[in-house]
């Protein structure tokens, strides 16, 4: 760590990936500016034992609302309160010179401690489109950075706060993007990475395999996947590639995705912001399968942002079938071309420097010491 100190800046994010790494990546920025980093987060944190590891961490209790019962939404809010007592307790404690929302539940009440009692705020809204969260809470800090340059959903008024920064990603990835795109011929072996997210995606599992056992056999012999997939989806996905005569490197979480990233002639993915960000950093071209759970859809949005670009093509999911699937990555691996086009445009969308502005915004805001207490309403 820094031998500086120019105060604490508390970083407030969730404990999934698509949180977490954002912060960890302007934590590593800010502390080699010479701050001292404190994280607000929650039990799923432990699914990571590795990030901000080194990095003081208190966790608080937080829960969602949306698509709950009316039971479940008092008792989230229960969850909340509790929260937001226990930041705020953290939050006098260490005296921040600012705090930063990186989103998930801990975000808002973590926020709102901080807001209530004077600190300086700024939140990162990671998608295209602003989540409840994020619309409500943008009214009340001191600044908004934005993952996308065209954001959606943003309430009225509130242009002066906005700071297009992009979406950080870890400095393995900016690392990765130092290796040129592996072209290939009809006499290479083929590299096919299919990510999940850090919760991993069953429908991934479940037609990936399924139609790649549909290519021609002059393929299927050349091709090297490397699949994230849920724990108890690992037996009957190798089984599906072992049947097929498919190589594969299965596993649950990858460490080094960075590098399998560097090494794929193409990527299947969810369209998770985090996800995005990394596969423009490295230039990966992709097939994005925008999960359809939100009511916001704030994945399909992602992913149309992303093909807008030319950097890859899009499935939803009522369409991700195995037949069409096989039909798509015949088409992108008969035609190497269109590959090494996508992997330009990818590479062209790419913010490597987004934890460094992100951390330049939070930096300006950590030079003004607390403000007095003022209304979050």
């Amino acid at each position: 760590m820094n031998n500086l100190d120019l105060g604490t800046i508390v970083l407030a994010a969730g404990g999934t990936g698509g949180h977490i790494f954002p912060a960890e990546a302007v934590a590593r920025a800010l502390d080699s500016r010479g701050y001292k980093i404190i994280l607000i987060t929650d039990k799923l944190k432990a699914r990571f034992p590795g990030a901000l590891s080194d990095v003081d961490t208190y966790k608080i209790n937080a829960s969602g609302l949306v698509g709950k019962s009316v039971f479940q939404k008092i008792l989230s809010l229960k969850e909340l309160c509790f929260g937001f007592f226990q930041a705020r307790g953290y939050l006098n404690k260490v005296c921040p010179k600012a705090v930063v929302g990186f989103g998930g539940y801990v975000s808002f009440p973590t926020i709102l401690a901080a807001r209530a009692a004077g600190y300086r705020c700024a939140i990162h809204e990671q998608n295209v489109i602003f989540g409840c969260a994020n619309r409500f809470l943008s009214r009340i800090v001191d600044k908004v950075a934005t993952s996308f340059m065209n954001s959606q959903g943003v309430p009225k008024n509130l242009d002066s706060k906005l700071v297009y920064t992009g979406m950080p990603v870890r400095s393995i990835f900016l690392n990765a993007r130092k290796t040129p795109f592996p072209l290939f011929d009809p006499a290479t072996p083929i590299v096919l990475l299919v990510l999940g997210g850090s919760q991993g995606a069953r429908i991934l599992s479940q037609v990936v395999p399924k139609a790649l056992s549909l290519l021609d056999k002059k393929l299927k012999v050349r091709l090297k996947v490397v699949q994230q997939c849920r724990a108890e989806d690992l037996a009957i996905v190798r089984s599906i590639y072992n049947a097929a005569g498919i190589s594969a490197n299965l596993a649950s979480f990858f460490e080094n995705v960075s590098i399998h990233m560097s090494e794929a002639n193409l990527v299947i993915a969810r369209a998770g912001a985090s996800t995005i960000a990394e596969l423009t950093v490295v230039g990966c071209p992709a097939i994005l399968v925008p999960y359809g759970g939100m009511a916001d859809h704030h994945q399909s949005l992602n992913a149309r942002a992303f093909e807008s670009t030319g950097a890859g093509w899009v499935l939803p999911e009522e369409e991700f079938t195995a037949s069409c699937l096989k039909d798509h990555i015949q088409l992108l691996l008969g035609k190497p071309s269109l590959l090494k086009i996508a992997a330009e445009s990818s590479r062209k969308t790419g913010r490597p420097d987004a934890a460094l502005r992100l951390a330049d915004l939070i930096s300006k805001l950590g030079v003004t010491d607390k403000k007095g207490p003022r209304s979050i309403v």
